[in-house]
């Protein structure tokens, strides 16, 4: 029988998500539990159509069971267990529905581990397992954790920029729109120190730069908000270490 496993999270349980499964709509799900008394609304941050969707909750469950919290919720990123879920049942899905969450994300996050499975390793082991000894750990514990996870995020934002090939093809795109872009800049071009050809040119190189530029502020963005979501939860882990001791 078909239905739904969805990813839902509360901005009033920062650093926690629900994992579960329904045979209705999982934003109707969200909003019964809109009724239970917490200040924020539950957000359905991702949410598939599955064949048998309890057993791949329970499936689910089991996978993070390191991160349990109670009940259906773990401590965990909803990056972290959409990557799972496409990871196990990537063939079995019917269809997928990103909602709060980014696709771009959880690729990136995916590339950055095929490309770099030791340290990605390291980086999940060392941030997700905060959980199983959060009751002991160090602030040198802590700033490690956040070195690694620092270093991590760096290294997707090296992997996402643009390679040769984007500046190759970008440049003579912008040959093409570059001038465009030139005469309107520059009507009177004849009677300018301009010739057509260093305006065709200038133009290119010009518009190539634009590109590659928006490009690269649009990674850095979205990897840095990325990394901004994971240290924070970080630090609420130090917060409630500092808070019990």
């Amino acid at each position: 029988m078909k239905g739904w496993v969805y990813i839902i999270s509360n901005a009033s349980l920062p650093g926690l998500i629900k994992i579960g499964y329904s045979m209705k709509d999982p934003d109707m799900r969200a909003a019964e539990l809109n009724h239970t008394g917490v200040p924020h609304r539950y957000v359905v941050e991702y949410e598939i159509l599955i064949e048998n969707p309890s057993d791949v909750e329970a499936r689910l469950h089991k996978e993070f069971s390191n991160y349990h919290e109670g009940k259906e919720w773990f401590r965990t990123q909803p990056e972290q267990a959409i990557k799972t879920i496409k990871e196990i049942y990537g063939t079995s899905i019917i269809n997928e529905w990103y909602k709060k969450t980014k696709p771009e994300s959880v690729e990136n996050l995916i590339k950055g581990s095929r490309q770099n499975p030791d340290e990605t390793k390291d980086v999940e082991q060392s941030f997700y397992n905060i959980s199983t000894d959060i009751n002991t750990m160090t602030e040198e514990e802590y700033n490690h954790h956040k070195e690694i996870t620092i270093k991590i995020f760096q290294s997707r934002i090296k992997e996402a920029l643009p390679g040769f090939w984007y500046y190759f093809l970008s440049f003579f795109a912008g040959l093409g729109i570059g001038p465009l872009f030139m005469f309107f800049l520059f009507p009177d071009f004849s009677s300018s120190n301009f010739s057509l050809y260093t305006l065709w040119i200038f133009g290119g190189v010009a518009t190539c730069a634009l590109s590659v530029w928006i490009r690269k502020a649009t990674v850095k963005r979205t990897i840095a908000r990325e990394q901004g979501v994971v240290l924070t939860s970080l630090s609420d882990h130090y917060d409630r270490v500092r808070y019990n001791s």
